[in-house]
């Protein structure tokens, strides 16, 4: 794909940009899992999504999300809120799965994910 090709979708709308270097091929308003898909991608290799997002993965989320951006754990980096997700360093070990059916998305295990939804 050329850069003129995605400037041009992005300036007609089609696509929209989510963070810098992530652009989302869609015109809707990004999803909690187009924003994990984000997450993970900024914070890096060993990031993983936490908190209510990982537990929905998990089957055990309540049904509705709450009004927090997605929570994204990181082994590196720094924290900070770039759009729709919150990224978070951690020097405590944490292992994590693809959720299912989502490639890009890495959920932690759910005792971290309920200690997480929970702080």
């Amino acid at each position: 794909m050329t850069s003129a090709r995605m400037r041009t979708e992005l300036r007609r709308g089609n696509w929209q940009r989510l963070a810098q270097g992530i652009v989302l091929t869609d015109a809707h308003p990004p999803t909690r899992d187009d924003w994990a898909e984000a997450g993970v991608l900024l914070a890096g290799a060993g990031s993983a999504v936490s908190g209510w997002d990982a537990l929905r993965h998990h089957g055990i989320a309540p049904a509705s999300p709450p009004p927090v951006p997605v929570f994204v754990l990181a082994p590196r980096g720094g924290i900070r809120t770039v759009g729709g997700v919150h990224i978070r360093r951690t020097s405590r070990p944490f292992t994590f799965r693809f959720a299912p059916g989502r490639r890009l998305i890495r959920i932690v295990q759910p005792a971290r994910a309920v200690a997480d939804a929970a702080l």
